[in-house]
């Protein structure tokens, strides 16, 4: 590869906007108010691994390494909480132009509250993908239901399943994945201090 992939995505017009040297350290998309990051809350976990290509690779923050799994298909991403999560979207980095046969081309989403009651959410085909690709979870958005008014999915564990890759790779290579949901609501009311302002509430503020 004569042109490194930061160099790449760089010049790349859809990336130009976000990518620049003052956010090299932060490659992910904005997230939209109300919503939050649960990666980080999240235990994670493959069903294979190469020697220096781990588990780890996916939240790395960099674009420019990856996980590669080893062995035979499907491969599974796992994304465990340690509570039931409201889940909006699930997010891909992933890169044809680099990873070719290695690029996930059939996938499936599966989500549940433990490994023996997980459902299939979706299937989704991705074609020769480059860069982020952005998996809704949304009922409403899945149904042909207009009649279905829930945000989110709840659950407590969540598989990305690589069913085939392009030109019928054997293992496969995802450079970033997050997960993106609703705040949680309880966690904001634990760690919400009012701001009083007269001195009739100031003189109750604490406890003596």
């Amino acid at each position: 590869m004569a042109q490194g992939f930061k160099d790449w995505l760089k010049e790349d017009a859809e990336f130009s906007d976000w990518f620049s040297p003052c956010k090299a350290d932060n490659i992910y998309l904005p997230i939209d108010t109300g919503l939050d990051d649960l990666s980080k809350e999240a235990i994670w976990s493959v069903s294979s691994a190469k020697i220096g290509n781990g588990v780890e690779k996916l939240r790395d923050g960099k674009v420019d390494t990856f996980w590669q799994s080893d062995s035979t298909l499907p491969h599974i991403i796992n994304i465990q909480f340690n509570s039931r999560k409201r889940v909006s979207e699930v997010r891909l980095f992933l890169d044809y132009r680099f990873d070719e046969s290695y690029t996930p081309q059939k996938i499936a989403i599966r989500a549940g509250n433990y490994f023996r009651d997980l459902e299939d959410v979706l299937h989704k085909e991705l074609v020769e993908p480059q860069g982020w690709v952005r998996i809704p979870l949304c009922e409403e958005e899945l149904s042909e239901s207009p009649k279905k008014l829930v945000s989110c999915l709840r659950v407590a564990l969540l598989q990305v399943v690589i069913l085939s890759n392009h030109q019928s790779g054997k293992d496969t290579h995802v450079r970033q994945v997050q997960v993106v949901g609703l705040k949680d609501r309880e966690k904001e009311k634990l760690f919400y201090q009012p701001s009083f302002q007269t001195v009739d509430f100031l003189c109750f503020q604490h406890l003596r």
